[in-house]
């Protein structure tokens, strides 16, 4: 029976209860409490998209680097993160003073929030995996717990407001800060120098007897060049990753020894040295390998949804929850990918890099802006949709909160059927699904009454459209970026999505969106997100009909 990993579920419920207190009602809360203008609301609400761009991965960057810190560092910058948010409280009682800078004092806690308290999503993940450690496979039955945790919150503190004020939101928000200040400092690691400890030792010494044993790295495929459009659009990750798999960079110094010609290994990065013959003299460098890719955020990450492809192209039936989550990196993780940027392996090359010829690629070129379109027409009515929801519909706060369930459960289930999907439809008519019917659920919302119980039904009904359209783009956009690369260069590759999609696509999102709902109205935000995703569009199959890149369409 496997470890139960408390600690690891601990985090996420108390790092997601933040997120689903105060931040996730933070649009209110400057306007009812601040009384701010959607221009400025849209203004704070677009500074942690821009700024976790660099925050996120510097401080990654920091916790890989320094291991044995990395539960005291993130538990200091919960301190200072939630202390950004928990300082609004006080501004409340300066509305009033006409000459007291409201709107500076938010942005620069804003901005400390953002530096400091936006970050601790990628780390509390890279605290996981490593936690995990060979067992990363189990990272989305942890992650998981989180999903629950974000939905529950918002629903229960959609209660509290309705019955206490906005401000209530703030209690749940310090009780989940303190929680996950308390579950930081009782994450411990090695500082991954020195000897191996017994167990990495275990793996490390030679054997006579070698494991079970599913791949050799000498039998390579072929090239999927010369495949048509459907069908390589179809091999997403899930299957890809399963039969052409190269290790990443630093390994490849490795793959010229003569006597590693004829060895066989598993196909998980942290599993190769459980299937290695090792020597006296190697057996430092390949400890050396297994604390990289074990004290390495991004390649934990990477390595973790490597295994979770094989085993679901291996299994004829739907998988598990915990394994589908595992095969889909978080933004905020795939952001982390630049923290390796500029290292160096032995030979000199860089780390991470990608390769010109695709990112000069026109097919490359609109998926990209495609992506980052979306995630800007998305962020529009999403950073936005309390306040359409009170001011345009009359919805009362109790009923706002029943959005965190419906909109992670059609997340979650979209996430679970993805693999599926990949197998059966191409990534064109996906992508141009989730566009559709994201259009589909603004043009309705438009139709909706103010104060009719009908209205909001269907409003909140429209929640699970927008979660399936939100994870149907994230699932299937990290699945094609995969095939635009090599594999060693897929992890920066998925860092410029997240980028596109979450940091630069949500914050000018949130910015356009303010000016346009307080210039305009809802049902011109609306209609605009609308445009703004069909133009997205659009070019996304402009690219696609561009034959002149070796693939038949």
């Amino acid at each position: 029976m496997g470890k139960p990993y408390v600690l690891p579920k601990l985090l996420y419920v108390s790092l997601y209860s933040l997120y689903g207190s105060a931040i996730g009602y933070m649009a209110i809360f400057y306007d009812e409490e601040l009384k701010m203008s959607p221009q400025e609301i849209g203004i704070l609400l677009a500074t942690p998209y821009f700024v976790q761009i660099i925050s996120s991965p510097l401080w990654t960057m920091v916790a890989d680097q320094h291991p044995q810190y990395q539960g005291r560092l993130m538990a200091g910058l919960t301190v200072l993160g939630s202390s950004s948010v928990l300082a609004l409280l006080p501004l409340t009682k300066k509305v009033e003073l006409a000459s007291f800078p409201i709107f500076w004092s938010a942005m620069g806690l804003a901005l400390m929030f953002s530096f400091f308290g936006s970050p601790l999503v990628a780390l509390v993940d890279s605290s996981v995996l490593k936690i995990l450690g060979d067992e990363k496979i189990l990272y989305g039955n942890q992650r998981l717990w989180g999903s629950i945790a974000n939905g529950f919150c918002i629903l229960v503190v959609g209660m509290m407001i309705n019955s206490i004020g906005v401000r209530s939101s703030f209690y749940l928000f310090g009780a989940g800060s303190v929680c996950l200040i308390f579950f930081c400092l009782l994450t411990r690691f090695n500082d991954g120098g020195g000897e191996p400890t017994e167990e990495q030792q275990t793996l490390l010494n030679k054997s006579e007897v070698r494991g079970n044993y599913a791949y050799n790295p000498q039998q390579q495929q072929e090239s999927s060049n010369s495949m048509d459009d459907d069908r390589h659009s179809r091999r997403s990750s899930v299957t890809t990753t399963h039969t052409t798999y190269a290790p990443p960079p630093f390994f490849s110094q490795y793959q010229s020894s003569d006597h590693l010609t004829n060895i066989w290994r598993r196909d998980s990065i942290a599993s190769h040295a459980n299937t290695v013959l090792l020597d006296e003299e190697e057996s430092r460098r390949y400890h050396q390998l297994l604390q990289t890719i074990t004290s390495t955020t991004t390649y934990a990450a990477m390595d973790a949804q490597h295994e979770a492809s094989q085993l679901m192209s291996a299994q004829e039936e739907y998988p598990s929850l915990g394994l589908a989550l595992s095969h889909i990196p978080t933004v905020e993780t795939s952001m982390a990918a630049f923290s390796l940027v500029g290292q160096r392996q032995q030979d000199g090359a860089s780390l991470l890099s990608l390769e010109k010829s695709s990112l000069k690629s026109l097919r490359v070129q609109t998926f990209l802006l495609m992506v980052l379109l979306f995630g800007l027409a998305y962020s529009m009515i999403g950073q936005f949709l309390f306040l359409i929801y009170r001011n345009d519909l009359g919805m009362h706060p109790s009923y706002m909160g029943l959005t965190g369930p419906l909109a992670g459960f059609a997340e979650v289930m979209t996430f679970w059927l993805s693999k599926k999907l990949f197998d059966s439809y191409s990534v064109t008519t996906l992508t141009t699904v989730a566009h559709v019917l994201y259009v589909f659920r603004n043009l309705v919302f438009m139709s909706l009454k103010r104060d009719d119980t009908i209205s909001i039904i269907v409003a909140l009904g429209l929640q699970v459209i927008n979660g399936f359209c939100y994870a149907m783009m994230w699932s299937t956009a990290v699945a094609e970026v995969d095939t635009f690369f090599p594999e060693e260069q897929r992890a920066m590759a998925q860092g410029i999505l997240a980028a596109l999609f979450s940091g630069l696509g949500y914050g000018l999102g949130c910015v356009l969106s303010g000016v346009i709902y307080d210039q305009y109205g809802s049902r011109c935000l609306l209609g605009a997100s609308s445009c703004i995703a069909l133009f997205g569009l659009g070019i996304f199959l402009i690219g696609r009909l561009n034959l002149g890149h070796g693939h038949g369409h």
